[in-house]
């Protein structure tokens, strides 16, 4: 049974997509492969393969662009199921239908709550944007056979429509930062999207404030943004990797001291699941985080994590002081009680089996459906 992840607006080794549920299904037997921007990379036994789409020059191209060229890799391909990772591809849901291909749709973020925090809408007619766009995914995902929720809230959303959902929540691999360094830099780390409200400017501001190396890897957005960060007075203290493949990120965040997550509180930020978050603690770093009421509640208290005020610079540079003079105490027991955090709820592999049993069920479904009562065969 051929399988084919989708994105148009992901890298190719994006870690939720790639790395976790494309190789995790694939370890478990399925016959799986990404459809994804950049190159085509042919399947290798521990790795699926990438059917490339080209390059795109910029969201609008994209969007104008990545229907035609999926829609020929569909034709091509002949999957039985798809899996699409962006709202934008729901427009595939029926088309993929009438050619008796099965669709899953995962939702990795609320959309129609992030529309309301995004910087490119106009602030007035984002409300209206929302809502139609809202009333668009609940139509058309019920032509899906599932939903993939990232967090609990989307699942809970989509289960009141009477979608039939699963959450697969972005936990990190328990195997990719195995190792760490006993000797650890007195620095910040911070690994993802460059972006005012994802608090890059406090992070600037912080280390400057505390005198401290900032170890900065991820893409810059808006375009321009990087260079522009780079004539503030704070930017003497970073250390800038560009985008890191995941043997990078595992190695920075080996030797570096605390992990920040510092998002400031938008709608669409103050239920999520920071999957940077659970990767700090994987990998032995305490964590600076914003101060939102949920992390509070799935994470709990524990000396790893120091919860401070978002775009407070002078109050998340007290809770860091406080959080590197436990780290100097004890900086071997705080390493441990930070992969104790993760361990206890934060890894992938439980994940994963959600994942695959959703997998299992739709696919015996299918079984079934193609069985014709009484003849013995299957279509």
């Amino acid at each position: 049974m051929r399988i084919l992840h989708i994105t148009t607006a992901h890298r190719s080794d994006d870690a939720r997509i790639y790395h976790k549920e494309c190789v995790s299904l694939s370890r478990a037997g399925y016959d799986v492969a990404l459809v994804a921007p950049g190159d085509s990379r042919a399947a290798t036994d521990k790795r699926p393969g990438v059917l490339g789409l080209g390059r795109f020059n910029s969201r609008l191209g994209r969007m104008l662009q990545s229907s035609w060229r999926v829609f020929r890799v569909l034709a091509r391909e002949r999957p039985q199921i798809i899996h699409i990772h962006d709202p934008e591809l729901l427009l595939l849901v029926l088309p993929a239908r009438l050619m008796n291909c099965r669709v899953i749709y995962d939702s990795h973020e609320d959309v129609p709550r992030h529309i309301q925090s995004k910087p490119y809408i106009p602030a007035i007619i984002r409300p209206l944007v929302s809502r139609i766009f809202e009333v668009f995914e609940n139509l058309v995902t019920r032509l899906c056979d599932l939903v993939v929720a990232a967090t609990p809230d989307i699942a809970d959303r989509f289960i009141r429509l009477g979608r039939r959902t699963v959450c697969v929540r972005n936990f990190a691999i328990a195997a990719e930062f195995a190792g760490g360094s006993d000797e650890r830099e007195r620095s910040l780390v911070y690994i993802g999207g460059l972006r005012r409200d994802r608090g890059i400017y406090d992070m600037i501001a912080l280390a400057d404030r505390l005198n401290l190396p900032l170890h900065l890897a991820g893409p810059g957005w808006p375009a321009g943004l990087v260079e522009e960060l780079k004539t503030l007075p704070g930017w003497r203290h970073v250390v800038y990797h560009g985008v890191l493949d995941r043997a990078g990120v595992s190695q920075l965040l080996a030797k570096t001291s605390i992990g920040l997550v510092l998002l400031h509180p938008r709608l669409n930020y103050l239920t999520s699941l920071p999957v940077k978050m659970f990767e700090y603690l994987a990998a032995g770093l305490p964590v600076l985080a914003s101060d939102f009421p949920y992390w509070h509640e799935i994470v709990g208290e524990s000396d790893a994590i120091a919860f401070t005020a978002a775009q407070d610079i002078a109050r998340q540079a007290e809770d860091a002081l406080a959080l590197l003079d436990r780290i100097d105490a004890a900086p071997a027991a705080m390493r441990e009680t930070a992969r104790t955090v993760f361990r206890t709820s934060f890894s992938w592999e439980a994940e994963e089996s959600v994942l695959l049993a959703a997998y299992e069920a739709l696919v015996g479904r299918l079984r079934k459906q193609a069985y014709h009562p009484g003849s013995g065969t299957a279509r």
